[in-house]
């Protein structure tokens, strides 16, 4: 696992989906030190809404960082009751409201939308079986998921696709390619 010097901003709704992610890419080799979380601010309204706004600002600055950095923002929104393309078509309305070209396929923008939300991937990578319409219980304590996390990314770390996960979590391993 190499060691990964890029700086990662985390744009994300809860500190589940904040736990969640950070342990992903820190079984990844990518260092903590050099992860940024944005994440929403309890008690002060609707994460998703909370990501959905920052989502074109955080775009515009990673764009000006790229320049003359080595950076990654990697987004975290539950799709809810919604499809993934259509959260990303959402994402991509917010680009144009500040006038943002959409994503490229070149950008280190992952988009990380798990279907119906944060829980079904924990479950999955858990070794449960799940479906994407079944809101899943939420875990007692955020970190529970960390031992989960390490030994599904360290079991499918080179496998091109995942056959046996949830679509949802399917498209985000894709997405994750992005930034590596």
């Amino acid at each position: 696992m190499a060691n990964r010097e890029v700086s990662i901003t985390i744009l994300c709704e809860d500190l589940q989906q904040e736990v969640f992610i950070r342990q992903w890419l820190q079984a990844l080799g990518f260092k903590t030190q050099k992860m940024r979380i944005l994440r929403s601010p309890s008690g002060r309204g609707a994460g998703e809404q909370f990501v959905k706004e920052r989502y074109a600002i955080e775009v515009q600055a990673h764009r000006a960082r790229s320049t003359y950095r080595q950076v990654s923002l990697v987004v975290a929104i539950d799709a809810d009751i919604m499809s993934v393309a259509e959260r990303q078509v959402q994402l991509s309305e917010q680009l144009q409201t500040i006038k943002q070209s959409p994503r490229s396929e070149s950008e280190q923008i992952a988009l990380l939308i798990p279907k119906r939300n944060i829980e079904t991937w924990i479950y999955a990578v858990a070794g449960v079986e799940v479906d994407e319409v079944t809101i899943y219980a939420k875990l007692p304590n955020e970190g529970q998921c960390k031992e989960s996390v390490w030994q599904f990314v360290r079991t499918h770390q080179y496998q091109e696709e995942l056959l046996s996960a949830p679509n949802s979590l399917q498209v985000a391993w894709q997405e994750m390619k992005r930034i590596l």
